[in-house]
């Protein structure tokens, strides 16, 4: 099931969202619940919940999120990270922009800053958040933060999104 996880990790990377679908059968009828590894049930969750929020069902991703969340522990920082921006992100589609950004921000405040991997993803799911709720000072704000931070890490990716995310709130 691990390995099959890890194939829907890399269509996840590569946004095939089209296979992701039949990887999360296959991983979860090799799984029995009772025995199953905490983290692997929290990736299937994760991956259920993404596929449910781009779908626009913000209720039930949130609820696989969170679920997810539950399940993984805090040094899967790769899981966890995705889980929180993308709750956060879920929460806004939900109308709960206030809740996202209190999340988003007491999350950054208990991570510690030598987590930049975990900090790079939570600042830009706040950055997202003031974006897509037209608050662009504080998007630009954030995306500047983003960007101090992802720059410290050789995680080009990340470094890449803060620049865009800056530039989003800067050109409007």
């Amino acid at each position: 099931a691990a390995l099959i996880l890890t194939e829907a990790w890399i269509a996840y990377v590569q946004f095939q969202l089209e296979r992701i679908p039949s990887l999360i059968e296959r991983a979860e009828s090799l799984l029995d619940n009772r025995t199953a590894e905490s983290l692997l049930l929290g990736e299937l969750n994760f991956f259920r919940a993404k596929l449910l929020y781009w779908q626009g069902e913000a209720e039930i991703s949130v609820r696989y999120f969170e679920e997810a969340l539950s399940q993984v522990s805090h040094k899967d920082t790769h899981v966890r990270s995705n889980i929180l921006l993308m709750l956060g992100l879920a929460r806004h589609m939900l109308g709960q922009k206030e809740d996202a950004i209190r999340e988003l921000t007491l999350w950054i405040r208990a991570t510690d800053s030598s987590e930049e991997y975990l900090l790079g993803y939570l600042i830009a799911g706040l950055t997202f958040v003031h974006l897509l709720s037209g608050d662009l000072i504080e998007a630009k704000v954030q995306g500047q933060r983003l960007q101090t931070v992802t720059r410290k890490i050789s995680y080009s990716n990340s470094y890449a999104w803060s620049l865009y995310l800056k530039a989003c709130a800067h050109l409007h």
